[in-house]
């Protein structure tokens, strides 16, 4: 369900995207992954999203499940002296995490970046750059060059054209993996339905629509390393 009480009403501010409604099984199902340490800050890895929408006064959306209370509880003290409160989603279990992503519709504003809350990436400031991309085009990538494609959701921009694949068997090798994603309301939906049925497949799937990406120097999961 949604706390519908606290909808995004700005159609002028970006709304980022914060999924955290997952179990973190890859690193032994914490209560909340988002509250693990970043051995590089000695902060819970959430900072670092929520930094990134206070910096650039951001709309926040977070995603979640009710019996996380801890990340919330940890969230509202955070944003004590924040100027924008997150918004909340609580979903029940989902499939995959696009799924959860869709549960959030209401929330979206015009412009939006879905920034996953275990990650960092340089060069700093990129996703203002991801985000001002969509005045040009319908979705926008940050993307980065791996060997390991098959570990991460890819994506192929041609003219009027993207394909795309969740962590992909074999794709092309004009296939990068992205690290942040930024979107038009309006598309939102088609994107995010189209990106469950490749999690749950693994295979490309294409959609004729505005689409362009930037390059990073580096993206890191930090449940990954």
């Amino acid at each position: 369900m949604a706390n519908s009480s606290a909808k995004t009403n700005s159609t002028h501010r970006t709304t980022v995207i914060v999924p955290c409604a997952g179990y973190g099984t890859r690193v032994g199902s914490p209560p909340a992954k988002e509250l693990l340490i970043n051995p590089n800050t000695q902060a819970p890895l959430i900072d670092h999203c929520l930094q990134v929408a206070d910096q650039h006064q951001w709309n926040k959306v977070l995603i979640t499940r009710s019996e996380k209370k801890n990340l919330m509880d940890y969230v509202t003290k955070w944003e004590t002296e924040s100027p924008l409160k997150s918004q909340w989603v609580l979903v029940p279990k989902t499939t995959e995490w696009p799924e959860s992503i869709l549960k959030s519709a209401d929330f979206w504003s015009e412009k939006n970046i879905l920034i996953l809350p275990d990650t960092t990436w340089t060069p700093v400031g990129i996703e203002k750059k991801v985000v001002q991309l969509l005045d040009h085009c319908d979705i926008a990538y940050g993307v980065f060059e791996t060997l390991h494609k098959k570990t991460w959701g890819t994506v192929a921009l041609s003219e009027n054209s993207l394909k795309l694949c969740e962590k992909p068997e074999n794709v092309s090798t004009d296939f990068q993996a992205w690290g942040l994603i930024a979107f038009k309301k309006n598309i939102g939906k088609i994107l995010f339905e189209t990106l469950l049925e490749s999690t749950m497949d693994h295979q490309v799937k294409t959609l004729q629509i505005r689409a362009q990406k930037i390059s990073m120097d580096s993206f890191v999961d930090l449940t990954r390393v």
